[in-house]
């Protein structure tokens, strides 16, 4: 069906006259020019596909009698007919790589750099390089150590910034001016009160676990609040306890004390224990090795031991000394191992931990004793 071009009715294919209106709707004759007489060009597609393309020329097989000719490898029909000009070193596996000198090869990539000139190995100025970074360390190095020792002064100041606490009868006697590995001179506190019931008191004591100090009996009980100096300590304390039988006195500061030691219960004593005694000469702590030479029991149970500072040529003790009350003594590891009583012998640590943590659970504030 078609439709009439000029009142759009619907017309039958067979009928070029619309009914309606009268339009001829007959299409129009198209007039087809003929083509020009003569030969016709080709397509430009079909010009480039036509295109010859350039062919390899057949190797040119000379005649056997040729002077020319190659020589012959077989005639089985499985070797070439004749020889190739060049040959290639066949590898065993990908891993057999040829030498650098006998074969090398040229990767071209895609680079933002103008000139790219990649090389293996070292250059000419490596050698030179380390050569010179050797030298630069050696001289800050030598520059560091002259500096160290001008300012420390002699060489034995500097080896005594860090040193271990003397045990062994070989060890030289230390006089702590700095740190001590696993000893913190600044637990050892002055304890002094003018005027009190008796007369002034002036010793020393040891700040231990939970922060009281114990110091010898006889030296503090007649005080009523002792002051306790020593290294940025500067504070007054109460008398909490008293033990006669443990010749120790307790003492709680009223500033809380930083610096401690730890009471050595685990360390056990039998002759022949090492250990460093404590003394105080012009304000400074020293310390020098001891041994035990004798120790005595109570209910299985070491109650005191004794000491000796002599040794011989083999670093066996000679004799047993006696020493003031109040005097500590320290295992190897730094912590506090007795204090000496009015006998000149050592209370052991597991006594001074016994009475400090029962004036530290109940304090009795005791009186002065005076006269």
């Amino acid at each position: 069906m078609d439709r009439c071009i000029s009142c759009q009715n619907i017309l039958p294919r067979t009928v070029d006259r619309c009914p309606v209106c009268g339009h001829d709707n007959a299409p129009a004759k198209v007039e087809v020019p003929e083509a020009p007489a003569g030969p016709q060009g080709k397509d430009f597609l079909d010009a480039i596909g036509s295109k010859r393309r350039r062919t390899e020329k057949a190797p040119r097989i000379t005649s056997p009698r040729s002077s020319r000719t190659p020589k012959r490898t077989g005639h089985d029909g499985a070797t070439p007919l004749y020889e190739s000009k060049t040959t290639r070193e066949v590898r065993e596996s990908d891993y057999d790589l040829p030498d650098l000198g006998v074969e090398t090869r040229s990767v071209t990539a895609i680079s933002s750099r103008l000139n790219s000139n990649i090389k293996m190995g070292r250059r000419q100025s490596h050698s030179l390089f380390v050569l010179a970074a050797t030298v630069v360390s050696l001289a800050a190095l030598a520059g560091g150590t002259a500096v160290g020792l001008q300012r420390t002064g002699l060489p034995d100041q500097i080896a005594m910034t860090s040193v271990e606490v003397p045990v062994s009868p070989t060890d030289e006697p230390v006089i702590v001016e700095g740190p001590v590995e696993n000893f913190d001179p600044a637990a050892i506190v002055l304890i002094t009160e003018t005027p009190s019931c008796g007369a002034s008191i002036r010793t020393h004591g040891a700040v231990v676990e939970g922060g009281t100090v114990v110091a010898a009996i006889a030296a503090t009980e007649n005080g009523t609040a002792p002051r306790l100096t020593g290294d940025e300590i500067n504070t007054t304390s109460d008398i909490i306890g008293l033990s006669n039988p443990n010749d120790l006195a307790v003492l709680r500061p009223a500033d809380r004390i930083e610096n401690r030691l730890r009471i050595a219960t685990t360390t056990p004593v039998r002759v022949g224990t090492p250990l460093s005694l404590v003394t105080i000469r012009s304000g400074k702590v020293n310390l020098s090795p001891a041994v035990v030479t004798d120790f005595q029991t109570r209910d299985g149970n070491v109650h005191a031991f004794s000491i000796g500072t002599q040794f011989d040529e083999d670093g066996a003790a000679i004799g047993t000394g006696s020493f003031d009350q109040g005097t500590f003594v320290l295992d190897s590891a730094g912590d506090l191992l007795g204090m000496a009583d009015n006998s000149g012998d050592f209370v052991t640590a597991q006594r001074i931990a016994e009475t400090v943590a029962r004036f530290q659970a109940d304090p009795t504030f005791p009186e002065p004793v005076c006269g």
